[in-house]
């Protein structure tokens, strides 16, 4: 595969002062968790899924701002019990996230899907719900115009 492999990339973030992660649109933010787990203090933008992800457990920045950037950079730089305030909640953090809990949680859900599940409750579902709305939506509505019309 291209790019960087998982060996080098924990090295980098373990020998780095600061990741800096600008990013303006992000589904998840790995990086953060990656860099967290490996001991890395982590600046980021305060947008999207990152500070959900990095909790407090990030150093965050303004989007859109480049002197909010460049004074968390300095920041975070020249203060080194920040930045091992971070490093320390940071890799209990990344502990959320680890394979072992993702695949447990996953399992979970799917354990619970499977319980709730029915082929007669699936049957009524995929078949009739919406069309008993519908048509019980339809009943009162001419049962409303036949009561005007009759009425009046």
């Amino acid at each position: 595969s291209r790019g960087l492999g998982d060996v080098y990339k924990r090295q980098l973030y373990m020998h780095a002062k600061l990741m800096v992660f600008p990013s303006l649109f992000e589904g998840f933010g790995i990086p953060l968790v990656e860099a967290m787990a490996a001991g890395c203090p982590v600046l980021a933008a305060n947008t999207t899924s990152l500070p959900e992800i990095g909790s407090d457990c990030v150093s965050y920045f303004e989007s859109f701002s480049v002197e909010s950037l460049g004074e968390g950079i300095l920041n975070l730089y020249n203060n080194s019990e920040r930045r091992n305030d971070l490093i320390a909640r940071g890799r209990t953090r990344a502990q959320d996230f680890s394979v072992a809990k993702m695949a447990e949680i996953h399992l979970e859900a799917f354990n619970e899907a499977s319980r709730r599940y029915s082929f007669s409750r699936y049957i009524w579902l995929r078949f009739f719900y919406k069309y008993f709305y519908v048509v019980q939506a339809a009943v009162k509505f001419s049962t409303d115009i036949i009561r005007r019309r009759c009425w009046k």
